[in-house]
């Protein structure tokens, strides 16, 4: 095996370490929050373990920090206090290259509206755009499952934005998106869909200030007419619900087609040209070279000046009204 190639791989594995570490924090704060003597023991045997690999992938810093959690442990000296200023440090040493988990509901009505709101505008991330209620997980969140943790953090964030009430058992996997490297913030977001009946809807006056219900294709057209702005991962999903028949929808038949369908993975690789940026997605044939001029299957986002297009390899249909299917 030659030098490059094992270069590749350990570059894999730390990517994928930096990919779970943010979890593995929120589950030590969850240990430290209950302050249970079966849990500490869990604890001190989870820092022992990130100690242990930490260095291996050039974190040597939260590797001390582990390392001296576990000592505390070990001698039972820790106080809560000592604990959660550990892993308050632990989560400033975490690179911003690794994304932090996180849930998105789509929240959609009977009628085929979805629920959009306006991050404020003096928000350093996102200000200004409307979005499907979502944030990062929380150590609360944190159970075994990755996606029953994501969803418990979007079923959290639509109650803590919206004052929604929606139940984690019946969030449906739509896709989950990785933000590209090199962006300050980086998340690892599972979108979920909530099919629901009518609930008043009051935003928290913070972090969101405006709600609107609206069809995938009015809110496309406002962005398209720079009424609104739309996050790619957003105005992506709403040109997929786009091509589905939702006013008037046989819910049932929306659920059936949702949970059948495997979610899609998108991983974008953003590429900048003389008129705006390509973002690419797999399975497009300049994904892994980014040669545009390629001639084979494209599915990617063009954000280009004069406007927004998504390309995708086969447009998707789902049920409508009685069975029947939807235009693409």
């Amino acid at each position: 095996m030659g030098s490059e190639s094992i270069k590749q791989k350990l570059e894999a594995l730390r990517q994928r370490y930096l990919r779970q570490l943010p979890s593995r924090v929120l589950e030590l704060e969850g240990l430290a929050r209950t302050g249970s003597s079966g849990d500490r023991e869990c604890l001190k045997r989870q820092a022992h373990r990130l100690r242990g690999t930490a260095g291996s992938h050039g974190l040597s810093a939260f590797g001390e920090l582990m390392a001296d959690l576990e000592t505390l442990l070990e001698r039972g000296e820790a106080s809560q206090s000592q604990i959660e200023a550990i892993l308050e440090q632990a989560n400033r040493e975490i690179p911003p290259e690794a994304p932090r988990p996180s849930g998105t509901v789509v929240v959609l009505r009977r009628d085929g509206r979805a629920l959009l709101l306006r991050r404020a505008a003096g928000l350093e991330f996102l200000g200004g755009t409307w979005v499907f209620p979502g944030g990062s997980v929380e150590s609360e969140d944190i159970r075994q499952s990755e996606i029953m943790t994501a969803r418990l953090a979007a079923v959290r964030e639509a109650r803590e934005e919206a004052a929604l009430r929606l139940s984690p058992n019946e969030l449906l996997p739509v896709s989950h998106w990785t933000t590209p490297r090199g962006q300050p913030r980086r998340f690892a977001t599972w979108i979920f869909l909530s099919v629901t009946d009518a609930q008043e809807v009051q935003v928290d006056g913070n972090e969101i200030e405006e709600h609107r219900w609206m069809t995938p294709t009015q809110a496309i057209e406002s962005h398209d007419k720079d009424a609104i702005r739309l996050p790619p991962p957003t105005y992506v999903t709403l040109v997929q619900l786009s091509r589905w028949r939702l006013s008037g929808m046989n819910s049932d038949a929306l659920r059936e087609y949702v949970a059948r369908r495997r979610p899609q993975v998108f991983v974008p690789k953003p590429v900048t040209v003389s008129n705006g940026i390509i973002s690419l997605y797999e399975p497009d044939c300049a994904y892994e070279d980014q040669q545009l001029d390629r001639e084979g299957v494209q599915h990617r986002l063009e954000m280009f000046r004069e406007g927004w297009r998504y390309v995708s390899p086969e447009p998707e249909t789902a049920a409508g009204p009685a069975g029947t299917k939807a235009h693409p």
